[in-house]
């Protein structure tokens, strides 16, 4: 079988799936790295739903409610 490299090669390392535990590790670093200011929450990481709807209310006061699916 012969590989054909093309432009995009360079870029299969990033083209992969999402991996959940980096993602929040990487969240958890920039809440730390910028002192609180910045915090990214996927609301499947909160243990209960008041603690999601909270989430949900405060991303919805700050960017407007979100469009009905």
């Amino acid at each position: 079988m012969t590989l054909t490299r093309t432009s995009l090669t360079s870029h299969a390392a990033s083209m992969r799936e999402a991996c959940p535990e980096n993602a929040r590790k990487e969240a958890k670093r920039a809440f730390h790295e910028s002192e609180g200011r910045i915090i990214l929450i996927n609301t499947d990481w909160l243990p209960g739903w008041g603690d999601r709807q909270q989430a949900i209310l405060l991303g919805e006061k700050l960017h407007g409610k979100r469009s009905a699916k």
